[in-house]
C-alpha cells in the first residue's frame, strides 16, 4: 500500500472550496464513496491498483486548508510491482494547484 498526502491553503471560504473541489478535482471515472459537504469527499477509482482519494476541507486562519490523501491498494500480481509514487504525487499536486488557481485567480 502507498499513501501520498498533500496539503494546500486556498484563500476562500471552505464552502466555496468544497463546491469547486467537486467540479475541478473530481474524476468522472471515480465512484464517490463518501460525500459530506463542505468537509469531506472520498473517491474510489476503478483502476488496477485500487486507488482511493480523500479530500478533507478545514477552515484556516488564512482561508481554507485542503488535504488530499491518495492511497493505493494493489491486488493480485500488482502487489509485486512498484507503485509510481513520484508520478502520483506530481499528478495530485497539479490537481490541487489547479483548484487553488481556479478559486484565487478565476482560471479554469
Amino acid at each position: 500500500m502507498t499513501v501520498i498526502e498533500s496539503t494546500i491553503v486556498i484563500q476562500c471560504p471552505p464552502e466555496e472550496a468544497f463546491e469547486r473541489l467537486t467540479e475541478v478535482v473530481h474524476d468522472p471515472g471515480a465512484e464517490i464513496v463518501e460525500y459530506d459537504p463542505p468537509r469531506r469527499l472520498v473517491e474510489s477509482m476503478h483502476d488496477p491498483v485500487g486507488t482511493t482519494i480523500s479530500y478533507n476541507v478545514h477552515a484556516a486562519y488564512d482561508g481554507t486548508r485542503l488535504t488530499s490523501v491518495l492511497s493505493t491498494h494493489p491486488h493480485g500480481l500488482r502487489r509485486l510491482m512498484p507503485t509510481p509514487v513520484r508520478r502520483l504525487r506530481h499528478h495530485e499536486q497539479h490537481r490541487l494547484a489547479a483548484l487553488r488557481d481556479s478559486l484565487e485567480h478565476g482560471a479554469g
